[in-house]
């Protein structure tokens, strides 16, 4: 959004020529995103949490590299 509004504030200034008012927009909320990558404690918890025995031996080759 803010470089949106910063390309418009661009293009009023030296495009148009005219006085630029700030515009209040509500800004979205912030989304956490998920790391990357996690650390092998974490994996561990996954793999723990895992019900399905296929699941939790997919996740162990994924850790340890097949």
């Amino acid at each position: 959004m803010k470089l949106d509004r910063n390309g418009l504030q661009f293009f009023y200034r030296y495009v148009l020529n005219q006085h630029w008012e700030w515009l209040s927009i509500i800004k979205p909320p912030q989304v956490k995103r998920l790391p990357d990558i996690l650390t092998p404690a974490e994996v561990s918890i996954v793999i723990s949490l895992t019900r399905k025995l296929r699941y939790q031996v997919l996740f162990n080759l994924i850790q340890y590299g097949a």
